[in-house]
């Protein structure tokens, strides 16, 4: 009785990870990151461009979006 318990939970395991990723599907916003230079030398400048190219229909929003949206990160590491 465990092992068919067991193997009924596994199951069910499997079956949330491909409901979720049908759920979420592809991405509607790609991100692109365009610099002026591909080298930069120490104490120099850099120039960086977070662009977002989203399909129709679809927006960001801003740092207060209210209730019903998140606003736009970026995390740099340098």
């Amino acid at each position: 009785m465990r092992r068919i318990t067991r193997l009924l939970i596994v199951f069910l395991l499997l079956l949330t990870g491909v409901a979720s990723s049908q759920l979420f599907g592809k991405p509607h916003t790609q991100a692109q990151l365009i610099l002026s230079q591909t080298k930069v030398a120490p104490g120099s400048e850099l120039k960086a461009v977070f662009r977002l190219t989203m399909e129709e229909h679809w927006h960001t929003y801003w740092k207060y979006a209210g209730e019903v949206g998140l606003p736009t990160e970026a995390a740099w590491e340098l």
